[in-house]
């Protein structure tokens, strides 16, 4: 309870700013709903803005994790910008991600106005308690439509939405363990033209 105090009582303050949601709109109880609206809050809401992120964990007391910790979360792409917080909600255990990142030309070869573009990236790593199915249906009202496209990965089942401007090109993406049925990380990807 005092972690959601924290959050109405900081994240108001930042993220009261117009976006569809906010602090307070954030369900009481842990489930799908709130999973995914912990998501559109801290990464949908502020994508590209990565920097907003940051003082959304630091305002809201996440720890901020440093060295080995945080270097397993590197991609093969390594980031010109890494970082990462844990904390807890409602008994659940969450990390919270930033990248800043040059991506590979292949990963943009479906867009070549995009090449050289900078890619700004958020991921929440859930508790892994929630049925994907659940969560696979707030995130689709939080998109505004079912997912674009799913696919394999692995041992992951992988929901995705796609959204582009002249400038932007967002890859939002839903994670769940393909045996187990439950959701295990939410993320989302901006590329910013230079």
């Amino acid at each position: 309870m005092i972690w959601r105090t924290l959050t109405i009582t900081f994240l108001t303050a930042f993220v009261g700013l117009g976006g569809p949601t906010n602090a307070q709109d954030l369900p009481e109880k842990a489930g799908p709903e709130r999973t995914a609206k912990l998501f559109e809050l801290f990464c949908f809401n502020q994508l590209p803005d990565i920097g907003a992120i940051a003082k959304i964990a630091k305002a809201g007391g996440f720890t901020a994790l440093e060295g080995a910790e945080l270097q397993k979360y590197q991609s093969d792409v390594p980031a010109e910008d890494l970082k990462a917080w844990k904390f807890d909600d409602l008994g659940g255990k969450y990390v919270l991600i930033t990248a800043k990142t040059k991506p590979k030309a292949e990963e943009l070869k479906d867009f070549p106005d995009f090449q050289g573009s900078t890619s700004y990236a958020c991921t929440l790593f859930t508790p892994s308690n929630d049925p994907s199915d659940g969560v696979q249906k707030e995130m689709a009202k939080i998109m505004e439509r079912k997912a674009d496209g799913s696919y394999d990965q692995g041992p992951l089942k992988v929901h995705s939405w796609f959204g582009q401007t002249e400038t932007l090109l967002v890859n939002i993406f839903h994670y769940a363990s393909a045996k187990s049925k439950k959701t295990v990380l939410l993320s989302g990807t901006t590329f910013v033209k230079e």
